[in-house]
């Protein structure tokens, strides 16, 4: 299994610290985000990730990971696939035995907070070093959590969610959730969620009944 399998549960492992330093960094406790932070934010993640050859990896993720690298990064880039960068930083999995592996691209923890534009905000005690996580987007766990992320990029996810965002921001609305914050956020209609979950159970059922037809054979 790769190095970066989270551990079960996802538990946090003893001693465990937040890079502050990931994403756009660490800001002191109450402070203000403007129009200058969100325009460093969109010239960093551009600059850094989505004009670079890395940033076609953020089409794989869906949701709004991909919603934000598809206004950046082409079709024509996507297809292009990978370079022989990816047997240093790529996954891969392979069973021992085989003569083939798969390997994949997969973004760093640091590459996702830079997309999603994350800062470590101090708390107010300041007899600690811990720190709140927020965010201009929400991140992929926050986003799987909420009742928008199915198989596909629907009409909701654009207009009741990512365009009215994109208002708040051009109209001086400066407000960066936490991630649990985000999630609340992203829940609309419960009765969508109910159904993604459905078609996940039906999917499995009948992916497990091919397999189990394959090896019958």
């Amino acid at each position: 299994m790769p190095e970066s399998t989270p551990s079960p549960a996802g538990l946090r492992p003893k001693g465990f610290k937040a890079d502050t330093t990931s994403g756009l960094g660490f800001r002191p406790h109450g402070y203000k985000f403007d129009q200058h932070n969100y325009r460093a934010y969109t010239t960093r993640r551009d600059f850094q990730l989505l004009h670079t050859p890395r940033g076609r990896i953020a089409l794989q993720y869906g949701g709004v990971v991909a919603r934000l690298a598809r206004s950046e990064v082409s079709d024509s880039d996507f297809f292009r696939g990978f370079d022989d960068e990816i047997y240093d930083v790529g996954d891969c999995l392979w069973d021992r035995t085989s003569k083939h592996a798969y390997w994949y691209d997969r973004l760093s923890d640091h590459e996702i907070d830079l997309l999603c534009g994350v800062y470590h905000v101090g708390t107010a005690d300041t007899d600690t070093d811990q720190a709140s996580i927020v965010s201009w987007w929400p991140k992929p766990n926050a986003w799987a959590r909420g009742n928008l992320d199915g198989s596909w990029w629907t009409p909701q996810c654009e207009n009741d969610f990512f365009a009215k965002r994109l208002g708040h921001l051009a109209n001086g609305v400066f407000v960066l959730p936490r991630q649990s914050q985000w999630r609340s956020n992203l829940k609309f209609r419960k009765e969508v969620k109910k159904c993604w979950d459905g078609v996940e159970i039906v999917s499995d059922s009948i992916v497990q009944g091919l397999v189990a037809a394959l090896m019958a054979a």
